[in-house]
Formats: C-alpha cells, sequence, structure tokens
C-alpha cells in the first residue's frame, strides 16, 4: 500500500536503488513475484521504496537458492508461520550443503598433503588405515584396459560423487603375481562417506610413480622385486591411486601416481 506522499520511482531508478538489473524487475513483474506498486496507462512501472523490503526478502532467498516456486508459493500467501516454515526447509537444506563442502573440503586437504607426500621415489612398507571408495561394478576383461573403457567406468563412479576425491584403479592380485598391470578390475573414487566399499586397513607397500601411465608397468616390476627384498608377500589386489593427473597439469611427464599393495611377511 502507498503511503500519503511516497514517492514512486520508474523502474530503471528502483533497480539502480535495489541494485538489480531492470530486466529482473521486468521478469519478477512477469511471473507476478514482485509487481511495480503502479503501472501507468502508457505501460511504464512505478516503484515506492517500502517495496525494498519484499524484494530484499525476495533477492535473500534466491541467493539460498530457494526455487522461485517456492518463493511464489511463500509471497501469494505470507504470514509469519508460513515464513518460519520456509527458514526451518532452507535450515535443513543450507546444512546438507554444509556437510557437503566439508567433505570437499577433507577431500582437498587430503590431495594436498598426498601431493606432498608424493615426491618420495623409494618403497615403503607402511600401515594403512581403512578408506572408503565408491567403485565401479567389476569387469576382467581379457586384455588391458583401453582408455574409452577406463573412462567409461570412470564415469560411472563420478555420476555418484559429491566430493572431490582421488582416483583410481583397482587391479586383481592374480594380474599382479602373473605379470598383468594394464588389465582393471575396478574403477574407484576415494570418499568421505562410509559407502560400503573400502581399501582395507593393514601393512601396504607403497611406491610413488613420476611421469605417464606408462611407466606403471616398470614400477609394478620394481616394487614387487623390493617387496620380495624386504622379506614380504603380496597378499591384495594393487591399489593405483592418479595423485597428480589431467586435473593437475597438462604434462604427462608431471603425472604422480601412486601404487598400493598389501603385504605381509614371508
Amino acid at each position: 500500500m502507498q503511503r500519503k506522499g511516497e514517492k514512486l520511482y520508474k523502474a530503471g531508478d528502483f533497480a539502480k536503488i535495489s541494485g538489480i538489473s531492470k530486466d529482473t524487475l521486468f521478469f519478477y513483474d512477469r511471473i507476478g513475484l514482485f509487481k511495480p506498486m503502479m503501472r501507468a496507462q502508457n505501460g511504464y512501472r512505478y516503484y515506492s521504496l517500502s517495496q525494498l523490503s519484499l524484494l530484499n526478502t525476495i533477492l535473500s532467498l534466491r541467493s539460498m537458492d530457494v526455487p522461485i516456486s517456492r518463493i511464489l508459493e511463500y509471497i501469494s500467501g505470507r504470514d509469519p508461520d508460513s515464513f518460519i516454515s520456509l527458514m526451518n526447509l532452507e535450515r535443513e537444506r543450507i546444512d546438507g550443503r554444509i556437510r557437503e563442502l566439508e567433505m570437499m573440503r577433507q577431500s582437498i586437504d587430503r590431495l594436498s598433503a598426498l601431493i606432498e607426500k608424493a615426491r618420495q621415489e623409494a618403497v615403503a612398507i607402511l600401515p594403512f588405515p581403512a578408506c572408503s571408495i565408491v567403485e565401479s561394478g567389476e569387469t576382467m576383461p581379457d586384455k588391458a584396459t583401453g582408455n574409452d573403457d577406463w573412462w567409461a567406468l570412470y564415469s560411472s563412479v563420478s555420476s555418484r560423487m559429491h566430493d572431490i576425491g582421488i582416483a583410481g584403479s583397482r587391479i586383481a592380485i592374480s594380474d599382479i603375481l602373473s605379470g598383468e598391470y594394464a588389465r582393471v578390475m575396478t574403477v574407484f573414487i576415494e570418499s568421505n562417506e562410509p559407502v560400503g566399499s573400502e581399501i582395507p586397513q593393514g601393512l601396504y607397500a607403497v611406491k610413488y610413480v613420476k611421469g605417464p601411465y606408462s611407466a606403471l608397468d616398470k614400477a609394478y616390476r620394481n616394487l614387487l622385486k623390493e617387496i620380495e627384498a624386504q622379506g614380504y608377500r603380496v597378499v591384495s589386489d594393487a591399489f593405483e591411486e592418479y595423485v597428480i593427473d589431467e586435473l593437475a597439469t597438462d604434462d604427462e611427464e608431471e603425472y604422480v601416481s601412486r601404487i598400493r599393495i598389501m603385504v605381509e611377511r614371508r
């Protein structure tokens, strides 16, 4: 309701005052979300400063990604109870988003720390805690896994993810022991959530490999020799983790992969 003596502003002027574009004002008018205080016979829209409170509420809700349909529903029958209900729903949604962002931050921290560790070249025998992973369906092709096949498996995993995680390949222990290192059993992505699959806790032989993926064959052979030389034997599938890959560099020589294989004393 316009107060006595309240000044009216054309759409362009009101847009400048409110900090949004004139096109946005026109769009909100067309969909019935925010209408002008008055429309003149010539079609010009006029707004008053008393409408800023409602507009700011709409803009705040949009900044929280509240759907326009939900805002329209609220605006058309707004009262204190409906506002509280809307805020409670948005609080739940925001809390969920905060949890997702926290998982992403943890993944980024873990990835950064792992990149720092990737500078070492020697084989190390280290205990590792269990690590949750989202894993593709199992596949055992009769030949080395091609690039397109690997990416198809990766896509089937990444589409189910909400956070950023290191991608990798599981290589079957039977292939490792027979010298077949390029046949992928599954593709996985590490996760901060317990999702059912995991790289189990245990003692692992670990080797970081710098260079293109073609360097992994030689790295496996050297790793197996070192495992034997240190008095251990392989007891699990191998987990290749691509620490520095296409995401971080376009130079294959700068790639860093980590091979992990669970071992035990002979």
